[in-house]
């Protein structure tokens, strides 16, 4: 239905009931703001709510089933399932509204007036309702969105830390240049798997974390898990290699840590402050890397619940990029504090950054990385 033929009847309802028949015009102009205040429209960057009314990757709404698609009924109405169902809402209203102007009209002289003026107001206020639902849902959206980036429990009741890692940022002007190359770190990391390996084995265990236990991952791929806890603080890292980066990769990611969590700490057991580092090496990169990774730019943090990830690539010439934090409150201490871990357990420190936007700090040799890259290349083969 095309929202300028209703707001044309809108338009001449209210010439109608105002112009030639004199009644109270309440009724036309609730239903006019309905009608331009309903639609439910998520994309907004100023407050951060970015690609919300999009099905795309980067969004967390459309990651955990918010939209309403494939529908049978009013195939037309796609997008989020709130907003879908306040135009169903209106169009019945609209209809109702219709049926009632025509009524009215044919009775115009009968004895129905006040009944009819009892109508015209419930209408009205069922308008009015509706517009205040719609702000109602959208709240809701605007909460679930923000806590999808923040912390994500599964059915069981377990914190998912690999669903949603990201939240969507869009830097514009002056402070595309000062956040991005102020807060996310970048830099060559040009050291194989295996030796990252053995070195974060010797450094988690020089900061006092345990080794617990390491999962194998289809594709070759692993997942080794570090743990320290104190009292009812939990400190968490985690070393991944993966061939590529996908949904069902994270999943997996997920169940891993289900498992480790039922293991290790137990589901009755209370953890007040618990904090999740990862290193995620990522053998190839793909567009959906790109997509739900790169473009997202911002970690954002939960109360009591804390994670930081930090994404090394080998066919992106071992870059490894730690992304930046979203707000300047909530998380701040936290996000810098294991940054600053993290870099430790690499070995390499804040001095590694890049200093300019051209110009990227390695670590490690280039050339031994470059041989070893080839002869595992013959190798495979």
């Amino acid at each position: 239905m095309d929202i300028r033929l209703i707001i044309l009847y809108v338009i001449g309802d209210f010439i109608f009931t105002k112009i030639l028949f004199g009644y109270n015009p309440a009724l036309s102009i609730a239903m006019f703001y309905a009608i331009i205040i309903t639609p439910l429209d998520m994309v907004d960057t100023r407050f951060n709510y970015n690609f919300g009314g999009e099905r795309v990757e980067q969004n967390p709404l459309y990651e955990r089933g918010c939209f309403r698609d494939n529908p049978r009924f009013l195939p037309w109405l796609k997008g989020l399932k709130g907003g879908c169902y306040l135009q169903m809402g209106l169009y019945v209203l609209i209809g109702i509204a219709i049926i009632y102007r025509i009524s009215r009209v044919i009775l115009f002289d009968s004895d129905f007036q006040y009944e009819f003026s009892m109508a015209e107001w419930l209408l009205m206020c069922c308008f009015i309702g509706l517009i205040c639902l719609r702000f109602v849902i959208d709240g809701y959206y605007r909460i679930k969105y923000a806590r999808s980036c923040q912390y994500i429990k599964n059915k069981n009741g377990i914190w998912e830390p690999f669903s949603c890692i990201l939240r969507p940022v869009k830097h514009t002007g002056w402070k595309q240049y000062y956040l991005e190359d102020r807060k996310k770190f970048c830099c060559h990391y040009y050291v194989r798997y295996i030796k990252i390996r053995e070195k974060l084995d010797r450094n988690c265990q020089r900061e006092g974390y345990i080794f617990l236990e390491s999962y194998r991952l289809q594709d070759d791929g692993e997942c080794r898990i570090y743990h320290k806890k104190r009292n009812e603080t939990l400190k968490i890292f985690l070393l991944i290699h993966i061939k590529e980066y996908s949904k069902e990769k994270m999943k997996e990611l997920n169940a891993v840590f289900e498992d480790y969590w039922l293991k290790f700490i137990g589901k009755k057991k209370k953890v007040k402050d618990a904090s999740i580092i990862f290193l995620m090496c990522i053998d190839e990169h793909n567009r959906l890397l790109e997509k739900r990774l790169f473009n997202c730019q911002a970690i954002d943090q939960s109360r009591r619940r804390h994670r930081l990830p930090g994404i090394l690539v080998f066919s992106e010439n071992a870059m490894l990029t730690i992304p930046e934090r979203f707000g300047t409150v909530f998380g701040v201490k936290e996000y810098k504090k294991m940054r600053a871990e993290l870099l430790k357990l690499l070995d390499i420190s804040e001095r590694y950054n890049h200093v300019d936007r051209f110009r990227c700090i390695s670590y490690g040799n280039r050339e031994e990385y470059e041989e070893e890259k080839t002869e595992k290349l013959l190798n495979s083969k």
